[in-house]
């Protein structure tokens, strides 16, 4: 069995550790590609244009915050959160297009990550407006 990867938003690291044996649910979106070890920093720079190194050094790029012998719960930094929910479309088709040149991604169709992205900048702006963060349950 593959990893199971959703992403979700929750008002604080407590709220979102709840989760950590369950999973996010209904609540959640399932991206079984997005390793957030692998996506999160391309993603980011794609869309905000700052430099990967810089977006390395936020202490909430993938900060796990909550594990158990299967499950892990990582933190999304804010400035991506904010970035997906203001792309456009046209921004989100250039971040795909990005993400699939990634070679862990292994020449993902870009139409799909697009799709993939669409879904994150709905939870991202949901998180935004309600003021929560975005997290990522990866689970083994």
């Amino acid at each position: 069995m593959g990893l199971l990867i959703e992403y979700f938003a929750a008002p604080s690291d407590t709220a979102a550790t709840r989760l950590l044996d369950r999973g996010p649910g209904d609540d959640g979106i399932q991206v079984p590609d997005f390793d957030p070890a692998i996506v999160l920093t391309p993603l980011e720079s794609a869309l905000t244009g700052v430099d990967e190194d810089t977006i390395l050094d936020n202490p909430r790029l993938s900060d796990p915050i909550a594990e158990n012998d299967g499950s892990t719960i990582f933190t999304v930094t804010d400035e991506l959160r904010d970035a997906l929910a203001t792309a456009t479309p046209d921004q989100l088709a250039e971040a795909a297009e990005a993400l699939a040149d990634l070679e862990e991604l292994g020449g993902a169709d870009p139409d799909a990550l697009a799709a993939v992205l669409d879904e994150l900048a709905d939870l991202s702006r949901t998180a935004q407006a309600a003021d929560h963060h975005l997290y990522c349950w990866l689970s083994q």
